[in-house]
Protein backbone atom coordinates (compact mmCIF):
# COMPACT_ATOMS: atom_id res chain seq x y z
CA UNK A 1 0.00 0.00 0.00
CA UNK A 2 1.39 3.40 -0.94
CA UNK A 3 1.20 6.37 1.37
CA UNK A 4 -0.97 8.20 -1.17
CA UNK A 5 -3.43 5.30 -1.28
CA UNK A 6 -3.63 5.21 2.52
CA UNK A 7 -4.32 8.94 2.62
CA UNK A 8 -7.13 8.47 0.08
CA UNK A 9 -8.59 5.59 2.12
CA UNK A 10 -8.42 7.65 5.31
CA UNK A 11 -10.18 10.50 3.55
CA UNK A 12 -12.89 8.20 2.13
CA UNK A 13 -13.59 6.72 5.57
CA UNK A 14 -13.91 10.15 7.12
CA UNK A 15 -16.09 11.48 4.27
CA UNK A 16 -18.55 8.58 4.58
CA UNK A 17 -18.89 9.07 8.32
CA UNK A 18 -19.26 12.84 8.07
CA UNK A 19 -21.54 13.35 5.07
CA UNK A 20 -23.04 9.91 4.28
CA UNK A 21 -26.51 10.70 5.61
CA UNK A 22 -26.81 14.44 4.97
CA UNK A 23 -26.11 14.93 1.24
CA UNK A 24 -28.94 15.81 -1.15
CA UNK A 25 -30.48 12.69 -2.63
CA UNK A 26 -29.18 11.71 -6.08
CA UNK A 27 -32.01 12.01 -8.63
CA UNK A 28 -30.40 9.97 -11.40
CA UNK A 29 -32.50 6.79 -11.39
CA UNK A 30 -30.16 5.04 -13.82
CA UNK A 31 -27.33 4.70 -11.32
CA UNK A 32 -26.76 1.47 -9.40
CA UNK A 33 -26.21 1.37 -5.63
CA UNK A 34 -22.46 0.93 -6.23
CA UNK A 35 -22.35 3.89 -8.62
CA UNK A 36 -24.27 6.03 -6.13
CA UNK A 37 -21.78 5.15 -3.38
CA UNK A 38 -18.85 6.17 -5.61
CA UNK A 39 -20.68 9.34 -6.68
CA UNK A 40 -21.39 10.26 -3.06
CA UNK A 41 -17.70 10.08 -2.22
CA UNK A 42 -16.97 12.84 -4.74
CA UNK A 43 -20.00 14.78 -3.48
CA UNK A 44 -18.74 14.37 0.09
CA UNK A 45 -15.34 15.69 -0.98
CA UNK A 46 -17.10 18.76 -2.37
CA UNK A 47 -18.85 19.36 0.95
CA UNK A 48 -15.66 18.70 2.93
CA UNK A 49 -13.59 21.15 0.86
CA UNK A 50 -16.27 23.80 1.34
CA UNK A 51 -16.36 23.15 5.08
CA UNK A 52 -12.60 23.50 5.42
CA UNK A 53 -12.32 26.56 3.19
CA UNK A 54 -15.29 28.44 4.64
CA UNK A 55 -15.34 27.18 8.22
CA UNK A 56 -19.12 26.70 7.99
CA UNK A 57 -20.96 23.74 9.53
CA UNK A 58 -21.08 20.38 7.75
CA UNK A 59 -24.85 20.45 7.15
CA UNK A 60 -24.74 23.80 5.34
CA UNK A 61 -21.85 22.63 3.16
CA UNK A 62 -23.61 19.35 2.36
CA UNK A 63 -26.72 21.29 1.32
CA UNK A 64 -24.56 23.34 -1.08
CA UNK A 65 -23.74 20.23 -3.17
CA UNK A 66 -25.28 20.33 -6.67
CA UNK A 67 -23.46 17.32 -8.12
CA UNK A 68 -26.04 15.13 -9.89
CA UNK A 69 -27.20 14.52 -13.44
CA UNK A 70 -27.20 17.68 -15.61
CA UNK A 71 -25.09 19.64 -13.13
CA UNK A 72 -23.28 21.45 -15.97
CA UNK A 73 -19.88 20.79 -14.42
CA UNK A 74 -20.51 22.53 -11.09
CA UNK A 75 -20.58 20.20 -8.09
CA UNK A 76 -21.28 22.76 -5.35
CA UNK A 77 -22.09 26.45 -4.92
CA UNK A 78 -22.01 28.20 -1.56
CA UNK A 79 -22.34 31.78 -0.38
CA UNK A 80 -20.62 32.67 2.90
CA UNK A 81 -22.32 35.95 3.77
CA UNK A 82 -20.06 36.71 6.74
CA UNK A 83 -16.90 36.49 4.63
CA UNK A 84 -18.59 37.88 1.51
CA UNK A 85 -17.37 34.92 -0.59
CA UNK A 86 -19.21 32.91 -3.22
CA UNK A 87 -17.71 29.48 -3.90
CA UNK A 88 -17.90 27.59 -7.21
CA UNK A 89 -16.53 24.08 -6.79
CA UNK A 90 -15.86 20.96 -8.79
CA UNK A 91 -14.87 17.75 -6.97
CA UNK A 92 -13.39 14.57 -8.41
CA UNK A 93 -12.37 11.62 -6.24
CA UNK A 94 -10.71 9.32 -8.78
CA UNK A 95 -7.83 7.74 -6.90
CA UNK A 96 -4.58 9.56 -7.59
CA UNK A 97 -5.70 10.84 -11.02
CA UNK A 98 -6.41 14.59 -11.38
CA UNK A 99 -9.49 15.92 -13.20
CA UNK A 100 -8.87 15.84 -16.95
CA UNK A 101 -9.10 18.87 -19.22
CA UNK A 102 -12.57 17.88 -20.43
CA UNK A 103 -13.95 17.86 -16.87
CA UNK A 104 -12.24 21.14 -16.05
CA UNK A 105 -13.50 22.80 -19.23
CA UNK A 106 -17.05 21.71 -18.41
CA UNK A 107 -16.65 23.29 -14.96
CA UNK A 108 -15.26 26.53 -16.43
CA UNK A 109 -18.18 26.74 -18.88
CA UNK A 110 -20.60 26.03 -16.02
CA UNK A 111 -19.22 28.96 -14.00
CA UNK A 112 -19.72 31.25 -16.99
CA UNK A 113 -23.29 29.99 -17.47
CA UNK A 114 -24.20 30.52 -13.82
CA UNK A 115 -22.76 34.03 -13.77
CA UNK A 116 -24.71 34.97 -16.91
CA UNK A 117 -27.99 33.52 -15.61
CA UNK A 118 -28.32 30.53 -17.95
CA UNK A 119 -30.06 28.54 -15.24
CA UNK A 120 -31.90 26.30 -17.68
CA UNK A 121 -28.60 24.52 -18.25
CA UNK A 122 -28.53 23.32 -14.64
CA UNK A 123 -30.34 20.69 -12.64
CA UNK A 124 -33.02 21.00 -10.00
CA UNK A 125 -30.50 21.39 -7.16
CA UNK A 126 -29.33 24.67 -8.72
CA UNK A 127 -32.69 25.89 -9.97
CA UNK A 128 -34.23 25.53 -6.51
CA UNK A 129 -31.63 28.04 -5.28
CA UNK A 130 -31.79 30.64 -8.06
CA UNK A 131 -33.10 33.39 -5.80
CA UNK A 132 -30.38 32.73 -3.20
CA UNK A 133 -27.66 32.59 -5.89
CA UNK A 134 -28.76 35.80 -7.63
CA UNK A 135 -29.03 37.66 -4.33
CA UNK A 136 -25.49 36.61 -3.39
CA UNK A 137 -23.90 37.39 -6.75
CA UNK A 138 -25.49 40.84 -6.91
CA UNK A 139 -24.15 41.91 -3.53
CA UNK A 140 -21.48 44.64 -3.78
CA UNK A 141 -17.97 43.49 -2.95
CA UNK A 142 -18.69 39.76 -3.20
CA UNK A 143 -15.54 37.74 -3.92
CA UNK A 144 -15.75 34.80 -6.30
CA UNK A 145 -13.76 31.71 -5.25
CA UNK A 146 -13.03 28.99 -7.80
CA UNK A 147 -12.16 25.61 -6.25
CA UNK A 148 -10.95 22.32 -7.75
CA UNK A 149 -11.13 19.54 -5.14
CA UNK A 150 -9.47 16.24 -6.04
CA UNK A 151 -7.24 13.48 -4.66
CA UNK A 152 -4.21 13.91 -6.89
CA UNK A 153 -1.28 16.23 -6.25
CA UNK A 154 -1.29 18.64 -9.16
CA UNK A 155 -3.73 19.60 -11.88
CA UNK A 156 -2.77 18.88 -15.46
CA UNK A 157 -1.09 21.69 -17.40
CA UNK A 158 -4.06 22.22 -19.74
CA UNK A 159 -6.64 22.07 -16.94
CA UNK A 160 -4.68 24.62 -14.92
CA UNK A 161 -4.41 26.87 -17.96
CA UNK A 162 -8.20 26.82 -18.50
CA UNK A 163 -8.73 27.86 -14.87
CA UNK A 164 -6.14 30.63 -15.15
CA UNK A 165 -7.91 31.89 -18.31
CA UNK A 166 -11.23 31.94 -16.44
CA UNK A 167 -9.75 33.97 -13.58
CA UNK A 168 -8.21 36.46 -16.02
CA UNK A 169 -11.49 36.76 -17.91
CA UNK A 170 -13.57 37.42 -14.77
CA UNK A 171 -11.09 39.96 -13.45
CA UNK A 172 -11.20 41.68 -16.82
CA UNK A 173 -14.96 42.00 -16.38
CA UNK A 174 -14.37 43.87 -13.13
CA UNK A 175 -15.31 41.00 -10.83
CA UNK A 176 -13.45 40.43 -7.60
CA UNK A 177 -11.94 36.95 -7.89
CA UNK A 178 -9.45 34.94 -5.86
CA UNK A 179 -6.99 32.84 -7.82
CA UNK A 180 -8.35 29.31 -8.10
CA UNK A 181 -7.79 26.99 -5.14
CA UNK A 182 -6.18 23.63 -5.84
CA UNK A 183 -7.71 21.65 -2.97
CA UNK A 184 -5.66 18.51 -3.50
CA UNK A 185 -5.00 15.34 -1.48
CA UNK A 186 -2.14 16.90 0.48
CA UNK A 187 -4.36 19.74 1.63
CA UNK A 188 -7.37 17.52 2.41
CA UNK A 189 -5.22 15.03 4.34
CA UNK A 190 -3.53 17.86 6.24
CA UNK A 191 -6.90 19.31 7.23
CA UNK A 192 -8.01 15.87 8.38
CA UNK A 193 -4.97 15.42 10.62
CA UNK A 194 -5.30 18.93 12.03
CA UNK A 195 -8.74 17.97 13.35
CA UNK A 196 -7.18 15.07 15.26
CA UNK A 197 -4.50 17.12 16.99
CA UNK A 198 -4.81 17.55 20.74
CA UNK A 199 -6.48 20.93 21.32
CA UNK A 200 -4.12 23.78 22.11
CA UNK A 201 -4.43 24.56 25.81
CA UNK A 202 -5.10 28.19 26.62
CA UNK A 203 -5.91 28.65 30.29
CA UNK A 204 -5.06 30.65 33.37
CA UNK A 205 -3.39 29.88 36.69
CA UNK A 206 -1.71 31.62 39.59
CA UNK A 207 1.76 31.46 41.09
CA UNK A 208 2.65 32.33 44.65
CA UNK A 209 6.09 33.47 45.83
CA UNK A 210 7.06 33.79 42.20
CA UNK A 211 9.93 35.25 40.23
CA UNK A 212 10.99 35.38 36.60
CA UNK A 213 13.90 35.24 34.15
CA UNK A 214 13.72 37.75 31.32
CA UNK A 215 16.22 36.43 28.75
CA UNK A 216 16.86 34.57 26.52
CA UNK A 217 13.48 32.87 27.12
CA UNK A 218 11.01 34.53 29.43
CA UNK A 219 10.43 32.14 32.35
CA UNK A 220 8.19 32.35 35.41
CA UNK A 221 8.57 30.08 38.42
CA UNK A 222 6.84 29.79 41.76
CA UNK A 223 4.36 27.74 43.78
CA UNK A 224 1.14 26.50 42.19
CA UNK A 225 -1.77 25.23 44.27
CA UNK A 226 -2.80 21.56 43.77
CA UNK A 227 -6.34 22.79 43.06
CA UNK A 228 -5.10 24.49 39.90
CA UNK A 229 -3.40 21.28 38.78
CA UNK A 230 -6.52 19.18 39.38
CA UNK A 231 -8.63 21.69 37.44
CA UNK A 232 -6.19 21.69 34.51
CA UNK A 233 -6.16 17.87 34.43
CA UNK A 234 -9.94 17.69 34.57
CA UNK A 235 -10.29 20.19 31.75
CA UNK A 236 -7.60 18.92 29.38
CA UNK A 237 -6.72 15.31 30.26
CA UNK A 238 -3.87 13.79 28.22
CA UNK A 239 -3.72 16.90 26.07
CA UNK A 240 -1.96 18.48 29.04
CA UNK A 241 1.08 16.27 28.31
CA UNK A 242 1.03 16.56 24.49
CA UNK A 243 4.68 17.64 24.34
CA UNK A 244 5.83 15.26 27.07
CA UNK A 245 7.61 11.99 26.37
CA UNK A 246 5.15 10.01 28.46
CA UNK A 247 1.67 10.30 29.93
CA UNK A 248 0.66 9.40 33.46
CA UNK A 249 1.85 5.82 34.06
CA UNK A 250 -0.63 4.86 36.75
CA UNK A 251 0.59 3.00 39.80
CA UNK A 252 4.38 2.84 40.20
CA UNK A 253 6.83 3.09 43.07
CA UNK A 254 7.47 6.78 42.37
CA UNK A 255 3.78 7.56 41.98
CA UNK A 256 2.90 5.64 45.15
CA UNK A 257 5.31 7.90 47.04
CA UNK A 258 3.61 10.97 45.56
CA UNK A 259 0.20 9.53 46.49
CA UNK A 260 1.35 8.98 50.08
CA UNK A 261 2.57 12.57 50.38
CA UNK A 262 -0.72 13.92 49.00
CA UNK A 263 -2.75 11.84 51.45
CA UNK A 264 -0.65 12.25 54.58
CA UNK A 265 1.43 15.44 54.33
CA UNK A 266 0.27 17.51 51.32
CA UNK A 267 1.97 20.60 52.74
CA UNK A 268 5.30 18.78 52.19
CA UNK A 269 4.78 18.41 48.42
CA UNK A 270 6.94 21.42 47.65
CA UNK A 271 9.88 19.92 49.58
CA UNK A 272 9.57 16.28 48.46
CA UNK A 273 8.98 16.77 44.74
CA UNK A 274 11.21 18.02 41.91
CA UNK A 275 8.35 20.14 40.62
CA UNK A 276 6.73 20.57 37.23
CA UNK A 277 8.03 22.14 34.04
CA UNK A 278 5.70 23.48 31.36
CA UNK A 279 6.33 25.23 28.07
CA UNK A 280 3.96 27.83 26.66
CA UNK A 281 3.82 29.70 23.38
CA UNK A 282 2.95 32.83 25.33
CA UNK A 283 2.63 33.84 29.01
CA UNK A 284 0.81 37.03 30.03
CA UNK A 285 0.39 38.29 33.61
CA UNK A 286 -3.18 39.61 33.71
CA UNK A 287 -3.77 40.97 37.21
CA UNK A 288 -2.08 43.67 39.18
CA UNK A 289 -0.42 41.14 41.43
CA UNK A 290 2.47 41.17 43.83
CA UNK A 291 5.42 38.94 44.52
CA UNK A 292 3.14 37.03 46.88
CA UNK A 293 0.67 36.08 44.12
CA UNK A 294 0.27 36.72 40.40
CA UNK A 295 -2.24 35.33 37.88
CA UNK A 296 -1.24 34.47 34.32
CA UNK A 297 -2.89 33.75 30.99
CA UNK A 298 -1.00 30.84 29.43
CA UNK A 299 -1.26 29.96 25.73
CA UNK A 300 -0.16 26.62 24.28
CA UNK A 301 0.45 25.24 27.78
CA UNK A 302 2.02 21.75 27.95
CA UNK A 303 3.61 19.87 30.84
CA UNK A 304 6.97 18.53 29.59
CA UNK A 305 8.22 17.22 32.92
CA UNK A 306 6.06 16.22 35.86
CA UNK A 307 3.29 14.19 34.21
CA UNK A 308 3.51 11.63 37.03
CA UNK A 309 3.14 14.34 39.67
CA UNK A 310 0.13 15.94 37.97
CA UNK A 311 -1.47 12.55 37.25
CA UNK A 312 -1.03 11.35 40.83
CA UNK A 313 -2.43 14.56 42.29
CA UNK A 314 -5.44 14.44 39.95
CA UNK A 315 -6.09 10.76 40.70
CA UNK A 316 -5.98 11.25 44.45
CA UNK A 317 -8.03 14.42 44.42
CA UNK A 318 -10.69 13.59 41.86
CA UNK A 319 -13.22 15.85 43.52
CA UNK A 320 -12.23 19.46 42.87
CA UNK A 321 -14.00 20.56 46.03
CA UNK A 322 -11.78 18.27 48.09
CA UNK A 323 -8.71 19.60 46.30
CA UNK A 324 -9.58 23.12 47.37
CA UNK A 325 -9.29 22.10 51.02
CA UNK A 326 -5.80 20.59 50.58
CA UNK A 327 -2.97 23.00 51.46
CA UNK A 328 -0.48 21.39 49.05
CA UNK A 329 1.59 23.52 46.69
CA UNK A 330 4.30 22.55 44.25
CA UNK A 331 7.03 24.27 42.25
CA UNK A 332 5.97 25.15 38.70
CA UNK A 333 8.35 26.50 36.05
CA UNK A 334 6.76 27.96 32.91
CA UNK A 335 9.05 28.70 29.96
CA UNK A 336 7.79 30.84 27.10
CA UNK A 337 8.92 29.31 23.78
CA UNK A 338 7.43 30.80 20.58
CA UNK A 339 6.03 28.35 18.00
CA UNK A 340 8.91 29.03 15.62
CA UNK A 341 11.34 27.74 18.29
CA UNK A 342 9.85 24.24 18.36
CA UNK A 343 13.27 22.58 18.32
CA UNK A 344 14.16 24.33 21.59
CA UNK A 345 10.95 23.00 23.17
CA UNK A 346 12.18 19.50 22.40
CA UNK A 347 15.58 20.33 23.90
CA UNK A 348 13.87 21.43 27.12
CA UNK A 349 11.79 18.26 27.24
CA UNK A 350 14.81 16.05 26.66
CA UNK A 351 17.07 17.81 29.19
CA UNK A 352 14.49 18.05 31.96
CA UNK A 353 13.48 14.39 31.64
CA UNK A 354 17.01 13.02 31.72
CA UNK A 355 17.02 14.02 35.38
CA UNK A 356 14.65 11.11 36.08
CA UNK A 357 14.68 7.45 35.06
CA UNK A 358 13.68 7.40 31.40
CA UNK A 359 14.75 5.51 28.31
CA UNK A 360 16.03 6.89 25.02
CA UNK A 361 13.02 5.31 23.29
CA UNK A 362 10.67 7.63 25.21
CA UNK A 363 12.00 10.59 23.28
CA UNK A 364 10.71 9.14 20.00
CA UNK A 365 7.35 10.53 21.15
CA UNK A 366 8.71 13.99 20.30
CA UNK A 367 9.08 13.04 16.62
CA UNK A 368 6.46 14.73 14.41
CA UNK A 369 6.12 11.52 12.36
CA UNK A 370 4.84 9.65 15.42
CA UNK A 371 2.13 12.26 15.91
CA UNK A 372 1.20 12.01 12.20
CA UNK A 373 0.84 8.23 12.50
CA UNK A 374 -1.24 8.60 15.68
CA UNK A 375 -3.69 10.93 13.98
CA UNK A 376 -3.97 8.80 10.84
CA UNK A 377 -4.56 5.59 12.79
CA UNK A 378 -7.26 7.35 14.83
CA UNK A 379 -9.26 7.58 11.58
CA UNK A 380 -8.84 3.82 11.11
CA UNK A 381 -10.23 3.34 14.63
CA UNK A 382 -6.83 2.29 15.99
CA UNK A 383 -5.26 3.68 19.16
CA UNK A 384 -1.56 4.26 18.56
CA UNK A 385 0.32 4.59 21.83
CA UNK A 386 3.48 6.63 21.40
CA UNK A 387 3.97 7.64 25.03
CA UNK A 388 4.26 5.24 27.95
CA UNK A 389 1.03 5.52 29.93
CA UNK A 390 -1.34 3.53 32.08
CA UNK A 391 -3.17 2.57 28.84
CA UNK A 392 -0.07 1.03 27.29
CA UNK A 393 -0.42 -2.22 29.29
CA UNK A 394 -3.69 -3.09 27.50
CA UNK A 395 -3.69 -5.57 24.61
CA UNK A 396 -6.16 -5.32 21.77
CA UNK A 397 -6.15 -5.79 18.00
CA UNK A 398 -6.95 -2.09 17.65
CA UNK A 399 -4.21 -0.93 20.03
CA UNK A 400 -0.73 -0.59 18.55
CA UNK A 401 2.27 0.47 20.60
CA UNK A 402 5.33 2.25 19.29
CA UNK A 403 7.78 -0.43 20.44
CA UNK A 404 5.78 -3.16 18.71
CA UNK A 405 5.68 -1.01 15.56
CA UNK A 406 9.46 -0.64 15.64
CA UNK A 407 9.93 -4.39 16.05
CA UNK A 408 7.60 -5.16 13.14
CA UNK A 409 9.25 -2.61 10.84
CA UNK A 410 12.68 -3.97 11.76
CA UNK A 411 11.69 -7.62 11.27
CA UNK A 412 10.22 -6.89 7.84
CA UNK A 413 12.87 -4.39 6.73
CA UNK A 414 14.67 -7.09 4.70
CA UNK A 415 17.93 -5.74 6.15
CA UNK A 416 19.96 -8.24 8.12
CA UNK A 417 21.81 -5.64 10.20
CA UNK A 418 18.54 -4.11 11.42
CA UNK A 419 17.10 -7.52 12.31
CA UNK A 420 20.22 -8.37 14.30
CA UNK A 421 19.97 -5.04 16.15
CA UNK A 422 16.32 -5.77 16.95
CA UNK A 423 17.44 -8.97 18.65
CA UNK A 424 20.63 -7.67 20.22
CA UNK A 425 19.79 -4.08 21.22
CA UNK A 426 16.05 -3.44 20.69
CA UNK A 427 16.27 -0.01 22.36
CA UNK A 428 18.36 1.15 19.36
CA UNK A 429 15.28 0.91 17.14
CA UNK A 430 13.63 3.82 18.97
CA UNK A 431 16.71 5.92 19.55
CA UNK A 432 15.45 8.85 17.49
CA UNK A 433 18.95 10.29 17.22
CA UNK A 434 20.46 6.99 16.11
CA UNK A 435 21.01 5.55 12.63
CA UNK A 436 18.23 2.96 12.51
CA UNK A 437 15.22 4.94 13.75
CA UNK A 438 15.04 7.35 10.75
CA UNK A 439 15.10 4.40 8.35
CA UNK A 440 12.05 2.90 10.08
CA UNK A 441 10.02 6.02 10.95
CA UNK A 442 10.05 8.81 8.39
CA UNK A 443 7.70 10.83 6.19
CA UNK A 444 7.54 7.96 3.68
CA UNK A 445 6.17 5.48 6.22
CA UNK A 446 2.61 4.65 5.28
CA UNK A 447 0.39 4.21 8.35
CA UNK A 448 -1.80 1.61 6.60
CA UNK A 449 1.28 -0.46 5.79
CA UNK A 450 2.41 -0.13 9.41
CA UNK A 451 -0.89 -1.61 10.63
CA UNK A 452 -0.59 -4.53 8.22
CA UNK A 453 3.03 -5.15 9.25
CA UNK A 454 2.12 -5.17 12.95
CA UNK A 455 -0.76 -7.59 12.42
CA UNK A 456 1.41 -9.93 10.34
CA UNK A 457 4.14 -9.61 12.98
CA UNK A 458 1.68 -10.62 15.70
CA UNK A 459 0.42 -13.60 13.71
CA UNK A 460 3.96 -14.77 12.92
CA UNK A 461 4.84 -14.54 16.60
CA UNK A 462 1.83 -16.70 17.49
CA UNK A 463 2.81 -19.36 14.93
CA UNK A 464 6.48 -19.39 15.96
CA UNK A 465 5.59 -19.46 19.68
CA UNK A 466 3.56 -22.59 18.98
CA UNK A 467 6.59 -24.09 17.19
CA UNK A 468 8.75 -23.20 20.17
CA UNK A 469 6.58 -24.94 22.75
CA UNK A 470 6.17 -28.01 20.57
CA UNK A 471 9.95 -28.36 20.39
CA UNK A 472 12.55 -29.34 22.93
CA UNK A 473 16.19 -28.63 23.67
CA UNK A 474 18.27 -26.83 21.06
CA UNK A 475 15.40 -26.69 18.55
CA UNK A 476 13.25 -24.84 21.07
CA UNK A 477 16.03 -22.27 21.48
CA UNK A 478 16.17 -21.87 17.69
CA UNK A 479 12.52 -20.79 17.61
CA UNK A 480 12.83 -18.66 20.74
CA UNK A 481 15.78 -16.63 19.48
CA UNK A 482 15.35 -16.93 15.72
CA UNK A 483 11.89 -15.38 15.30
CA UNK A 484 13.09 -12.05 13.92
CA UNK A 485 15.45 -13.83 11.55
CA UNK A 486 12.68 -16.12 10.24
CA UNK A 487 10.49 -13.04 9.66
CA UNK A 488 13.48 -11.39 7.97
CA UNK A 489 13.70 -14.21 5.40
CA UNK A 490 9.91 -14.09 5.03
CA UNK A 491 10.16 -10.36 4.18
CA UNK A 492 12.85 -10.96 1.58
CA UNK A 493 10.65 -13.59 -0.07
CA UNK A 494 7.18 -12.15 0.46
CA UNK A 495 7.38 -8.38 0.04
CA UNK A 496 4.37 -8.41 -2.31
CA UNK A 497 2.27 -10.13 0.36
CA UNK A 498 3.52 -7.76 3.06
CA UNK A 499 2.57 -4.70 1.02
CA UNK A 500 -0.96 -5.72 0.06
CA UNK A 501 -3.52 -2.95 0.47
CA UNK A 502 -5.72 -4.60 3.12
CA UNK A 503 -4.84 -3.74 6.72
CA UNK A 504 -6.93 -6.60 8.16
CA UNK A 505 -5.66 -10.15 7.73
CA UNK A 506 -8.21 -12.38 6.03
CA UNK A 507 -8.62 -16.08 6.69
CA UNK A 508 -6.84 -16.74 3.40
CA UNK A 509 -3.96 -14.48 4.51
CA UNK A 510 -3.55 -16.41 7.74
CA UNK A 511 -3.66 -19.76 5.98
CA UNK A 512 -0.99 -18.55 3.54
CA UNK A 513 1.17 -17.21 6.38
CA UNK A 514 0.96 -20.50 8.27
CA UNK A 515 1.94 -22.46 5.18
CA UNK A 516 4.93 -20.37 4.07
CA UNK A 517 6.21 -19.82 7.61
CA UNK A 518 6.22 -23.57 8.09
CA UNK A 519 8.29 -23.97 4.92
CA UNK A 520 10.70 -21.13 5.70
CA UNK A 521 11.33 -21.97 9.35
CA UNK A 522 12.11 -25.58 8.45
CA UNK A 523 14.61 -24.62 5.74
CA UNK A 524 16.26 -22.02 8.01
CA UNK A 525 16.53 -24.51 10.88
CA UNK A 526 18.05 -27.21 8.69
CA UNK A 527 20.61 -24.82 7.19
CA UNK A 528 21.46 -23.38 10.61
CA UNK A 529 22.11 -26.85 11.99
CA UNK A 530 24.51 -27.53 9.12
CA UNK A 531 26.35 -24.21 9.45
CA UNK A 532 26.30 -24.03 13.25
CA UNK A 533 25.98 -27.57 14.66
CA UNK A 534 25.95 -28.12 18.40
CA UNK A 535 29.67 -28.83 18.21
CA UNK A 536 30.11 -25.29 16.83
CA UNK A 537 30.13 -24.21 20.44
CA UNK A 538 27.75 -21.24 20.23
CA UNK A 539 24.09 -21.28 21.11
CA UNK A 540 21.30 -19.73 19.06
CA UNK A 541 21.06 -16.66 21.32
CA UNK A 542 24.63 -15.72 20.40
CA UNK A 543 24.19 -16.71 16.73
CA UNK A 544 21.11 -14.54 16.16
CA UNK A 545 22.84 -11.61 17.85
CA UNK A 546 25.80 -11.86 15.47
CA UNK A 547 25.69 -9.89 12.23
CA UNK A 548 28.43 -12.04 10.68
CA UNK A 549 26.71 -15.35 11.41
CA UNK A 550 23.26 -14.07 10.46
CA UNK A 551 24.62 -12.70 7.17
CA UNK A 552 26.17 -16.08 6.42
CA UNK A 553 22.95 -17.88 7.31
CA UNK A 554 20.81 -15.51 5.23
CA UNK A 555 23.07 -15.93 2.21
CA UNK A 556 22.91 -19.75 2.44
CA UNK A 557 19.13 -19.83 2.91
CA UNK A 558 18.42 -17.43 0.05
CA UNK A 559 20.70 -19.49 -2.22
CA UNK A 560 18.60 -22.59 -1.51
CA UNK A 561 15.38 -20.74 -2.32
CA UNK A 562 16.86 -19.33 -5.53
CA UNK A 563 18.03 -22.76 -6.68
CA UNK A 564 14.63 -24.20 -5.86
CA UNK A 565 12.89 -21.45 -7.87
CA UNK A 566 15.14 -22.10 -10.88
CA UNK A 567 14.45 -25.83 -10.69
CA UNK A 568 10.70 -25.13 -10.66
CA UNK A 569 10.99 -22.65 -13.54
CA UNK A 570 9.89 -19.68 -11.43
CA UNK A 571 11.05 -16.16 -12.29
CA UNK A 572 12.78 -14.42 -9.41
Amino acid sequence: MTQQLTQINLLKKSLKERFGGILPEIKDANKSAEEIEIKNLSRSLAAYALQKLSGLEAGKCAAAVTDDYNDNGIDAVLYDHLAGKFYFLQAKLKGDSPPDQGETKKFVDGVRDLLTGRYERFNELVQNRIEEIEDALERPGVTLVIVMAHTADKLGVHAARDLDDLITELQGEGKQVEGYINYNLTRAHGDLLTELAYPIINDKLSLENWNFVKEPYRTYYGQVHVADLVRLHKSHGKGLFEKNIRNYLGSSDVNKAIDKTIKETPNHLFFLNNGITAICNKIDPFTKGSKDKQSFHVYGFSVVNGAQTVGSIARELVDLGAALTVPGKILLTMIEVPKEKLSFSKQITEARNFQNRVYNSYFAALDDQQERIRRELTIFGIQYIIRPSADSVRSDDNIIKIDESAAALAAFSAKTDIVVTAKKEPSQLLDWKGKIYPSLFNEKLDSGRLVRYVRIFRFCNEVLTTNEWRSVGRERLFYRHGRYFIMHIFARKEMRFLNKEEITLSTADKEYLSRVLDEYRQVIHDVAEILFPEAYGRGYLAIFRSLGECTELARAVMTIFEEKAVAQGQVQ
